[in-house]
């Protein structure tokens, strides 16, 4: 008998539909998947905007050259596709006498699906997803032989709704179908990416695209001690002029590796080192459509102009870009999603020189940023600050800070900085490099 959650009609009507598919004479393996493979989840429920095929996956290794993974078929819960709404994976494979399980496995990984398929000419598996366990094998199938009673089991974990809800029931992803916020995202993030696109640096006249200029800088953990020498400078107003390092450990990052990895960062270095434009470019990074995170840009020395808190500059941040008069409405979904990426550049221009406001600033700051990582661990905070004001600020902020400092670029690196730069006049670039070399220029390290 049929679960009465199942459309008795609509399951005649599948079967009907299989039949005739299954019969389909296909050469290629594209002839297998247009014919067949979509045909069938078509059945299922899935509309024309709810796959994509050979859709890009992200490796564990996703700087290595060569050709990038690609899942065969992915099927989302929205015309958008991304990671936030990929539901099912398929593997296909036409002649292949073992299904291609191991590839749909890996696929399904990197893109946080619940089940994935592995088909081979008209047969195919569907395996669950388990946390801390191997995947589960639910059954194998031949297409031409699927009754109603096999297409109602296969509508009941497959159907898109029912992917959907098992997600939300698991809390493996949570799904936003809100339009209209989305509408007023998509404005932000393309406001957002297109200031951030602008590139500047040091005293050059030229403005070029950060996307294709920027140069990847390196960052490395510090174990920063706040002494009672410190906090006793702190107390009597006076400015320590030095930061405690401990650079133990020779391992070195870059931001986006580090907020895989951990919710709240400091980045630490001296006035030029290139903090700001490595804020600008993290936010850039995550001003897609594809990205999980929602990238907001605070620049400390503007909200002191303004005397907003921190998190009224950043509502006016998102009012500004989205064209919307109710920022709320997307910063607290995002905010609840664990979806809000805060980048806040020169915590320690908080009124630094009169340290005793300082200090009350850096306190009710801290408590902004406290909130945003409590509602959802989800949430990251990026913060930067001078090296020769840092011990200031440090007592004061919550210890779940981890602190990096930048490290100067490399001979290689500066010489890729200036090649990008001069692409379009590489004498000029050249004449800039023997200019470096002929001062010795410190940052020129090995």
């Amino acid at each position: 008998m049929l679960k009465p959650s199942i459309n008795s009609d609509a399951v005649t009507s599948g079967v009907r539909k299989l039949e005739k598919i299954s019969r389909s004479v296909f050469g290629s393996e594209d002839d297998l998947i247009n014919k067949i493979v979509l045909p069938f989840f078509n059945v299922i429920g899935y509309g024309s905007e709810s796959f994509e095929l050979k859709f890009p996956v992200e490796g564990y290794r996703p700087n290595r050259p060569g050709r990038k993974p690609e899942a065969d078929c992915v099927f989302f819960s929205s015309p958008t596709h991304d990671r936030n709404t990929s539901l099912l994976v398929a593997e296909i494979k036409r002649d292949d006498p073992e299904f291609p399980e191991q590839q749909a496995r890996f696929y399904s990984a990197n893109l946080f699906v619940p089940f994935y398929i592995a088909w081979s000419n008209l047969a195919f598996e569907v395996w669950q997803v388990q946390n801390f366990r191997p995947p589960s094998l639910i059954g194998r199938y031949r297409l031409d032989q699927i009754d109603s009673v096999v297409l109602s089991e296969l509508l009941e974990f497959l159907a898109p709704r029912r992917v959907v809800e098992y997600c939300v029931e698991n809390e493996i992803k949570k799904f936003d179908f809100d339009d209209r916020r989305n509408k007023i995202e998509t404005r932000y993030l393309d406001g957002l990416a297109s200031e951030l696109r602008s590139f500047k640096a040091l005293d050059l006249p030229r403005i070029r695209d950060l996307d294709t200029h920027y140069v990847d800088l390196r960052l490395k953990e510090l174990n920063v001690v706040p002494s009672l020498e410190v906090e006793k400078k702190i107390e009597q107003g006076v400015h320590p002029e030095t930061l405690e390092l401990d650079s133990s450990s020779g391992r070195t990052f870059n931001a986006s590796t580090l907020l895989d990895m951990m919710a709240a960062i400091v980045i630490i270095g001296d006035p030029g080192a290139g903090k700001t434009t490595l804020l600008r470019h993290l936010c850039l990074d995550n001003a897609y459509a594809d990205s999980r995170l929602l990238p907001v840009l605070i620049s400390i020395r503007e909200l002191v102009s303004t005397g907003e808190t921190l998190i009224e500059s950043a509502l006016r941040q998102v009012s500004r870009y989205s064209n919307t008069d109710n920022p709320r409405y997307l910063y607290d979904a995002a905010l609840a999603q664990g979806r809000i990426l805060f980048c806040v550049d020169g915590i320690d221009e908080l009124g630094i020189d009169e340290p005793k406001d300082a200090q009350a600033a850096v306190v009710r700051f801290n408590a902004d940023l406290s909130d945003i990582l409590g509602r959802n661990t989800g949430n990251r905070v990026v913060v930067t600050a001078r090296r020769e004001s840092w011990p200031v600020c440090r007592p004061l902020l919550s210890q779940s800070l981890r602190e990096f400092e930048v490290i100067p670029l490399t001979r290689s690196a500066v010489r890729t900085f200036v090649s990008k730069w001069f692409a379009d006049a590489p004498e000029d670039g050249e004449r800039v490099i023997d200019a470096l070399r002929a001062r010795g220029v410190a940052f020129l390290c090995d």
